[in-house]
């Protein structure tokens, strides 16, 4: 299975009602953001700049009766700006490979190569998407946000900080905070696998 940035694969959801085991989320359903961008730097020197490369979020509530606790956290801009909460460990280095029996939260901002500091709406400049990965890699419980905000705090050559308040689709909420690292070793296409355990 394979995570391309504009759509996450996942199995059975849609913004819909799921069809079948295998659906796409397309979290690339909010309205440009604002100019400000992770800067070039970051690009250079990225996670692997000494105090730079330790990712960390707080999530607080549930996504479809699942909760995790997040373990690592990056952003990027090397496909499309992103930035990706998960509860495995090690998401840059092993080149955005998720693994089986993991979480994903994705927030995909809709401007090109830029993260904006300050407060972004859900359907306005941010998409967010949720997967929950089963030992074989499929996602049977996935979710996409629905209302809500995303508050960058701060982008520099370290990454970027910020806050979250997401209501899904599915009634469920959550909020929570991150610093996720700028990772300069995503795929270039954007693209990246789920590692079956």
């Amino acid at each position: 299975m394979r995570l391309a940035v504009a759509a996450l694969l996942v199995a059975g959801c849609s913004t819909n009602a799921p069809a079948s085991n295998d659906a796409s989320i397309d979290a690339s359903d909010a309205s440009d953001a604002n100019d400000a961008q992770i800067p070039s730097d970051a690009q250079e020197t990225g996670a692997g700049e000494a105090g730079c490369n330790v990712g960390s979020a707080t999530l607080v509530g549930s996504i479809r009766g699942i909760s995790f606790a997040p373990k690592d956290a990056i952003s990027s801009t090397s496909f499309e700006p992103i930035i990706v909460i998960t509860d495995s460990m090690g998401l840059c280095a092993s080149q955005s490979n998720f693994v089986a029996s993991s979480n994903v939260l994705l927030f995909n901002f809709n401007a090109p190569s830029s993260i904006s500091v300050g407060v972004q709406s859900l359907g306005n400049g941010v998409g967010v998407s949720f997967a929950n990965y089963d030992n074989a890699c499929n996602s049977p419980i996935a979710d996409v946000g629905a209302e809500g905000e995303v508050t960058i705090t701060s982008v520099d050559a370290c990454g970027v900080d910020g806050t979250f308040n997401i209501n899904f689709v599915s009634a469920s909420h959550i909020t929570g905070s991150f610093h996720a690292p700028s990772c300069v070793e995503l795929p270039s296409d954007g693209g990246a696998q789920c590692e079956p355990q």
